[in-house]
């Protein structure tokens, strides 16, 4: 007999389409789980709770309806909790997101507990040596100030192998190469793949390359002009940085868990990307 599942639904945004696939999902898994809902999402299709509480969220699942961005956020706010995330598309391209359409047939499917759990592997960053931050997709390097060239020095595993002139450096995880740093000439990589890619940001040289590196690389970025950077963490939380300061990446001893019905990554990225 398959447990009943603790559910939570939430969303960034809370436009009529999806206030329309929250009332959907309501209806179609109240009785057949442990449902709640981020409270505002609730409150604004008439559930009355429980709502999830964010703080100690007592949850096997939790559905997020929106873009990409919206479970970057949930991702955010479950992380270090055993919680699986399974996205809802309602927006943007929807390379995390497992239901793009037959979302009856797929949350039947996870009530009957058909589905496997993916684990995406994340990404730890300090500055200085101090915590600032785990990330999903990627870190981002760059410039304070739009159209200026900065400077980088780059270190991998003890040894200085580059210094770029560039606009910024994307460190992006398997899950983050199909999105800033594919836009930045980087590869796909298979989102379970052991490995992350530090991809250079409209670099000044002829030969524009990624690194391809094991997941357990310490990496180190240095600003070298006077120029002031910043430091940009899945898309949101931002540093300033200066040429004093020391970025270490290297794995996260987190991860993020997704809902997967089926292998279908290649697919998927040929769909979203045609």
């Amino acid at each position: 007999m398959v447990k009943q599942l603790r559910i939570g639904v939430t969303s960034k945004v809370h436009r009529t389409d999806i206030l329309k696939v929250a009332k959907e999902i309501q209806e179609k898994l109240n009785n057949k789980c442990k449902l709640s809902f981020k409270k505002v999402l609730g409150q604004k299709i008439g559930f009355r709770g429980p709502f999830i509480d964010f703080k100690n969220p007592n949850l096997d699942v939790i559905i997020t309806i929106g873009g990409d961005g919206t479970i970057l956020d949930t991702a955010r706010e479950v992380n270090g909790h055993n919680i699986a995330v399974l996205g809802v598309k309602r927006g943007g391209k929807g390379f995390l997101s497992e239901i793009q359409e037959d979302m009856d047939k797929k949350l039947d499917l996870l009530i009957r507990g058909k589905y496997f759990i993916e684990n995406r592997m994340k990404l730890n960053v300090k500055v200085n040596n101090k915590q600032i931050g785990e990330v999903l997709n990627d870190a981002v390097i760059c410039n304070a100030m739009p159209g200026h060239i900065q400077h980088f020095a780059l270190e991998v595993h003890g040894d200085s192998i580059d210094s770029i002139s560039a606009d910024g450096i994307i460190i992006a995880t398997p899950t983050g190469s199909t999105a800033y740093s594919l836009s930045a000439g980087g590869p796909i990589v298979e989102p379970t793949l052991d490995a992350y890619e530090i991809t250079p940001i409209s670099p000044f040289r002829l030969n524009p390359r990624s690194i391809v590196v094991p997941a357990n690389t310490l990496t180190k970025v240095r600003i070298t002009s006077a120029r002031k950077g910043l430091l940009i963490l899945d898309g949101d939380k931002q540093k300033t940085i200066t040429k004093k300061d020391t970025i270490h990446i290297t794995r996260g001893k987190n991860t993020t868990k997704f809902i997967k019905f089926e292998k279908d990554f290649l697919k998927k990225a040929r769909k979203v990307l045609s």
